[in-house]
Order: structure tokens, then sequence, then C-alpha cells
């Protein structure tokens, strides 16, 4: 074979597995569109709508709470408050921080206490948690989420 024919053949196939190496890339691209179109669905590819967010809100569960009939009394610092998420679509705090632009913690440490008015005989100074309850969705599967942002202090009957 003279130098010719050796450079003419080492060409052909030079071609040849380009020609093969394309093919293969096509396959594993056609393979890659096609898992994401008929995947499984996972949470990472889900879509999050955020329905409505009412912010503000006290939670119906006491953290805290203190007496004193005829004077006043402190409700500490200290507490933690966590975030609650309901429904079964994987969403955490990171997902609707992303979704509505926000920065929630997963949990939330009062950093002020509260001092009650003069409680008369009977009363209860309460410390709420007070924070942002937030509906969602993903791909249709309803939630639900409170994210805490402080706390909320009244006075109470005891009866």
């Amino acid at each position: 074979m003279t130098r010719t024919d050796e450079q003419k053949e080492h060409r052909s196939v030079t071609i040849q597995e380009e020609i093969m190496r394309k093919i293969s890339y096509l396959g594993v691209f056609a393979t890659t569109l096609a898992a994401m179109a008929f995947g499984s669905g996972t949470a990472s590819a889900a879509t999050l709508y955020i329905d409505e967010v009412q912010y503000g809100i006290k939670q119906p569960n006491a953290i805290s709470e203190c007496r004193a009939d005829g004077s006043t009394c402190t409700i500490g610092a200290g507490k933690t408050i966590g975030s609650t998420i309901t429904g079964t679509t994987g969403v955490d705090v990171g997902a609707l921080n992303a979704s509505m632009q926000a920065s929630y913690q997963e949990t939330y440490t009062v950093t002020t206490s509260c001092t009650s008015p003069p409680l008369g005989r009977g009363q209860v100074y309460v410390m709420f948690p007070r924070g942002d309850f937030v509906f969602f969705n993903v791909d249709g599967n309803k939630g639900t989420a409170f994210l805490p942002t402080g706390v909320f202090c009244e006075v109470h009957d005891d009866w």
C-alpha cells in the first residue's frame, strides 16, 4: 500500500468513527429527551404554585404562658417555633423561599419577651406563634405551610 492509499484508508476509518460517534450522541440525546418527556414526575421536575399567602396569622397552639394575680408577668425569649408543611408534595421551606422570593427559616427562635399588663384573678398571659400561612399546589396536589415570623402575646380568661 502506498502512502496515499494509507492516508485514504485512515481518513475513511476516521470518517466512519465520526459518523458512529454522532449516531451514538444522537441516541443518548433521544434517550434523554424521552426520559424527560415520559419521566416519573419527580418533585424536582414538578411545578410549585403559590395559591395564596395570609400574612401575620396567629397559630392557635400556645407556646408559653404566665399567671400573676394582680401584677404583671413576663414570658421570656428563647422559645423555638418550627415551620409546618402539610401535604404529600415533597415541598420544603427552601422550595417555598425560591418560589416566593422570600427568606423563611425552618425554625424561628423568639428573641424578644412579652410582659403582660396587670393580670386580674383568673387571667393568663399567653404567647402564640405568628407567621405566614401559605396555600400551594404541586401538579394538582395541594398543601399548606405555616412559616413562623414572630410571636403574639395576649391576655386570656382562664375559667
